[in-house]
Formats: C-alpha cells, structure tokens, sequence
C-alpha cells in the first residue's frame, strides 16, 4: 500500500502485518485505522513493540486490510475469526501470542418474524449471526456441523435465507 493511500483507510477493520519471507503476520484490530497504523509503525521502527521479532523484520512486513466494519464490536468478534483462519487454513504462524476470544454456537427462535438463527457468542454474550432457517431442524443440523469442528473460522451458512439476511445487514449499514 503506498503512502498516500493511508488516508483513505477505513476507520474500524480489522487488518495484518503480513511477512511473506516467513509466510507470518500478526493480527489487530482498530477503531481508527490510520492512527493505529501510525503508532504501530512507530512503535516498531523505535523497537518499543513487545514483539521484537516483528520490530526487527519491519521491512518486510506488507499491510493487509483484512475486514472493515462499522462498530468496533464487530471487529472484536472476528479476531477469532482470522487467527483461527490464518493459521489453521492458511497455514500461516502468528508474531501474536496473546489468546483470542473462543466461541460458542447457539440456537435464538425469533417468533414474531417466524425465523430461527445461528449465532456465535463470546464469553462476554456477544454474538453475530452466521445461519437463518425457517426449520428447527436445518439449524440444528447446521449448528452441529459447527460444533464438531476443531476450530471456527470465517464460515457462513449459505443457504438462501442467510444470503439475503447478509445483504438486508449489509445494505443496512
């Protein structure tokens, strides 16, 4: 990314340092992209990160933008998301060491609109969306299918309802 793109970043995202010599990133997220990326780069160039081995491998390391939102709960939740992702799909190693936030699957029936949801929820009850079902059954089914995973990355149901509760959520915001 060049320089005088910085100023076009987009507020809340969550994004990564990524080393490809080490096929390595490290992981965060912000509610002001440029200002963290200023401090991040500052940080790093004086050797005041706690992580050395990013500060010393900083002229290798490429700004990757991985999702933009417009809360910062948003961005927090999917933490999870990307560690999970990068490592366990793309078989990357993390410069991170601290612990992400874990995930439970449940099952929310909201009756008034005859709609049944599957969410991930953190330890502190925050959850999002990521199946709608007209049928008990189809979300349990689905809700399973994620419980027997060893490990949670960006996954979506993606049959027709969730599609269009995705674009009704992103037409929305």
């Amino acid at each position: 990314m060049k320089l005088t793109d910085l100023a076009k970043l987009p507020y809340i995202s969550v994004f990564c340092l990524y080393n490809p010599k080490k096929n390595k990133v490290y992981l965060a997220h912000t509610n002001n992209m440029l200002l963290r990326f200023a401090k991040l780069i500052d940080e790093l160039r004086q050797h005041h990160h706690s992580n050395k081995e990013l500060c010393e491998d900083i002229d290798d390391l490429e700004l990757v933008i991985l999702e933009t939102y417009h809360d910062i709960e948003h961005a927090r939740l999917h933490m999870s998301y990307w560690k999970n992702y990068v490592t366990n799909v793309e078989g990357m190693e993390l410069y991170n060491n601290n612990n992400y936030l874990t995930y439970r699957t449940r099952i929310y029936e909201d009756v008034y609109n005859e709609r049944i949801y599957v969410e991930l929820v953190n330890a502190r009850n925050q959850s999002f969306v990521i199946g709608v079902f007209d049928h008990m059954i189809e979300a349990k089914e689905f809700k399973a299918s994620l419980d027997k995973s060893e490990f949670i990355y960006p996954y979506y149901a993606t049959n027709e309802l969730t599609k269009k509760y995705l674009q009704d959520d992103i037409q929305g915001m």
